[in-house]
């Protein structure tokens, strides 16, 4: 009787220690995103002098109002693409509901905003799962990520062709256009092979004595249709295309008369490099900025507009959700129970 009092007691205890470490975690994590997007909008100030430029007389308050209103539809529909993205996946293997599917999503921008190239949104969706659907949800994030980045690839190769076309043969030459434009296709092309091939990686993964633990996650990924996979692809091409709505519309407020393919090349180019370079200990945003500079220059933009739209879609994009995500967590039992 009083060695089971004492298991009860030690069980209580360390369920309370569990809940405590739990706590303590979304207390760090949360104030490290208020953190680092306060630094971000800091740096913004002091390097662009953001306030300064929304003070302009250039700006006419009430299309540069309407302007912002339909960027923040756009980033509730992309974000709510995501959500179905996301819920489609977990559904294959775990029924969720919307709202969790929802929580996850949001969590995840909170844990991508300072990690490279937003590696860290799978943890935040993990979270939201059951312990038993934690396995399965990372792959299945992984799949969604792979959805989005062949996405990426397939409008960043229209954007340079685009360029391409723009800016001529006289920049860089008939050759090294030509190589260019073929290196680019090849690469699509593996890519999209890579990604339809992905459902069957599980099984052979599962081969593997150090995976066999989690073979029943693995082998299920051969449920992932290629019809599931199509629908993935559609949504993420439909995600990338609300970005460049979005750089489209705040183009609208800061220049007058600007040349349109330009920019709409610039913009994909933009999306296209940041999300494809290699994971560096650079904050996203910077690394967006440079590559705007980059692409803009090229046709003479003024710099200054261009970094400024482009932490504005920061600002709506990520910045916003990944606050939205700090109170998401506090929602969360990090350490659960297995049943």
């Amino acid at each position: 009787m009083l060695s089971a009092v004492k298991a009860r007691s030690s069980a209580q205890a360390g369920r309370a220690s569990l809940c405590w470490l739990g706590w303590i975690l979304k207390v760090l994590v949360s104030t490290f995103v208020v953190w680092f997007i306060y630094q971000r909008i800091q740096s913004a100030q002091l390097e662009l002098g953001v306030w300064n430029f929304l003070s302009l007389e250039v700006i006419h308050w009430p299309s540069a109002a309407l302007i912002f209103l339909l960027s923040m539809v756009l980033m509730m529909f992309n974000w709510g693409m995501e959500v179905i993205k996301w819920k489609h996946l977990i559904d294959r293997q775990h029924s969720i509901t919307w709202r969790t599917a929802t929580k996850g999503v949001l969590s995840g921008v909170s844990f991508g905003v300072f990690s490279p190239n937003r590696t860290g949104e799978f943890i935040g969706r993990i979270l939201s799962l059951r312990p038993e659907q934690r396995v399965m949800g990372t792959l299945m994030s992984f799949v969604n990520g792979l959805a989005q980045t062949t996405a990426t690839f397939a409008f960043g190769l229209v954007g340079m062709i685009l360029l391409l076309t723009l800016i001529g043969e006289a920049r860089l030459g008939m050759i090294p256009n030509m190589v260019l434009r073929v290196t680019l296709l090849l690469t699509l092309i593996l890519l999209v092979l890579i990604y339809y091939r992905l459902p069957h990686l599980g099984p052979w993964l599962a081969g593997f004595n150090k995976l066999s633990r989690w073979k029943p996650q693995l082998t299920a990924m051969v449920r992932l249709s290629s019809e599931t996979m199509t629908k993935l692809l559609y949504l993420s091409l439909l995600r990338f295309m609300t970005f460049i709505a979005q750089y489209m519309l705040l183009f609208f407020v800061v220049f007058e008369s600007p040349q349109w393919l330009g920019l709409l090349g610039s913009s994909i180019l933009t999306l296209f490099s940041s999300t494809l370079l290699p994971f560096l200990p650079i904050p996203d945003l910077l690394l967006r900025e440079t590559f705007a500079l980059g692409y803009f220059e090229l046709f003479s933009f003024d710099p200054v507009k261009v970094s400024v739209v482009v932490f504005g879609v920061w600002l709506i994009n990520v910045a916003l959700p990944a606050m939205l995500g700090t109170l998401v967590l506090f929602t969360y039992r990090i350490f659960k129970r297995r049943t």
